[in-house]
């Protein structure tokens, strides 16, 4: 009879609570040792990611920059040179000088016509007027309608949703690559301008740039020592996003 109670009560035995405490205790220490492995490695992760995005989108501009400086028609030390106005400089033949870094290039393409290279001006309707009432004065054009619903044929007007957009209604903001177009203009110290508006166009879709922005600094224009002519320049590209600086880097580009 004593064996048999003692049997039965050996089956009563449970977790204590001590036990059970302990036991929470040790998932506890498991779970925040997990959470303090797994969140390094997430933001190292999210980084990477980020950065090859930005790498990307470096890339992308180099490439398109390296294309707009080929094709030139540079015969002098003034066919090119670098400035921090936008579209600014139209017609300021008079006030030109080449700075030694500064965030726009200007290129003459052609005997008539050059180009500014650069992303810290916004591209608005009012660019699009004057684009437009350059087109509609220009003798050399043969039709000023010549898109559906009466469009005219350049760039910048894709850009917009509207044919008659308001002078404040921005189409491409500033951190985004621009290539400007003027009819070109040459000084008393042989400096190329751009002496009126042609077109505006951007490389990279709005897409291709995601929450990302960009800037161009341009500098070291360097000469070739037998014409004089400009021969290449360095431009840093720098993409930024909204935390700061995610990339940079740094090109030649020769101005063939």
């Amino acid at each position: 009879m004593l064996i048999l109670n003692k049997r039965h009560y050996k089956t009563k035995k449970a977790i204590t609570l001590v036990e059970l405490v302990v036991a929470m205790a040790l998932i506890a220490i498991f779970a925040v040792a997990c959470v303090s492995l797994i969140l390094p490695i997430s933001t190292i992760y999210t980084h990477h990611n980020e950065l090859a995005k930005a790498q990307l989108i470096a890339d992308n501009v180099a490439s398109s920059l390296r294309g707009a400086c080929t094709g030139n028609n540079i015969e002098c030390a003034g066919d090119v040179w670098i400035t921090s106005n936008g579209y600014e400089l139209v017609g300021e033949n008079d006030s030109i000088s080449s700075l030694p870094s500064g965030e726009v290039l200007v290129i003459r393409k052609s005997p008539e016509y050059c180009i500014s290279i650069g992303s810290n001006y916004e591209i608005t309707g009012e660019l699009y007027n004057a684009v437009k009432t350059s087109e509609a004065t220009d003798d050399s054009t043969d039709s000023a309608e010549t898109g559906s619903g009466g469009l005219y044929s350049r760039a910048i007007y894709r850009m917009f949703n509207s044919a008659d957009p308001a002078a404040d209604q921005v189409a491409s903001g500033i951190g985004r690559v621009h290539y400007g177009y003027f009819s070109s203009g040459t000084n008393v110290d042989s400096f190329v301008f751009p002496n009126g508006y042609y077109d505006f166009t951007d490389p990279l879709t709005n897409t291709a740039y995601g929450k990302y922005t960009v800037d161009l600094s341009f500098s070291d224009l360097t000469y070739d020592v037998d014409t004089g002519a400009p021969a290449y320049v360095k431009c840093l590209i720098t993409v930024n996003n909204d935390q700061g600086v995610a990339y940079t880097r740094t090109i030649a580009l020769h101005l063939s």
